[in-house]
């Protein structure tokens, strides 16, 4: 398992995203797989924060210009999911990119988080974020590709932000030399 700890300022959150943007949109468009990004951390923490630069730097990443147009990003605490879209970025089987965000904060249950049916979205390539993951139970532990970050406030303006790589998939060796580059 890969383990990384950062201590930043809010400033420097877009920073550390375009690391995480890299390292799961290279993911994916290579191995034509679904990285899934699980972020906890309390309430204002900068889990949606963190996302917004993500998709920004992920759109960076596959050359996509802000005048072109980038998503809005904003938190879906009220409707569960947002999709973010790029059409024009495609993996090796012919897959447009779809990046979802979701935000489980109002789940009351694993039950009702099953009931939700959101393994026929995690099914499909593409990229998933995840707040609130926690409330999924054991849900994310079978995926090959997992990100875990957690958010930790040390001051309003200060972050304490620790990723681990989990899920077999990282041990590819052709993730090897990406890995060196991001860590």
């Amino acid at each position: 398992m890969w383990k990384v700890d950062e201590e930043i300022d809010l400033d420097n959150l877009a920073k550390l995203s375009a690391v995480y943007a890299k390292l799961t949109g290279a993911t994916w468009f290579q191995i034509d797989s679904h990285p899934i990004l699980l972020l906890s951390g309390k309430m204002g923490s900068g889990k949606t924060t963190f996302t917004r630069y993500f998709v920004e730097s992920l759109a960076e990443y596959f050359a996509i210009k802000k005048e072109d147009g980038f998503p809005n990003v904003n938190s879906p605490t009220y409707t569960i999911l947002n999709e973010y879209l790029f059409p024009e970025v495609k993996n090796g089987a012919g897959e447009s990119l779809k990046v979802t965000h979701f935000d489980l904060y109002r789940i009351g249950s694993e039950t009702e988080f099953d009931e939700l049916g959101f393994e026929e979205i995690w099914a499909k390539p593409g990229i998933s974020l995840v707040e609130w993951w926690e409330k999924s139970g054991g849900f994310f532990k079978t995926y090959p590709f997992r990100i875990r970050l957690v958010f930790e406030e040390v001051s309003d303006e200060k972050r304490k932000i620790s990723g681990f790589l989990e899920g077999e998939g990282w041990s590819r060796p052709e993730l090897k030399k990406l890995l060196k580059e991001v860590a």
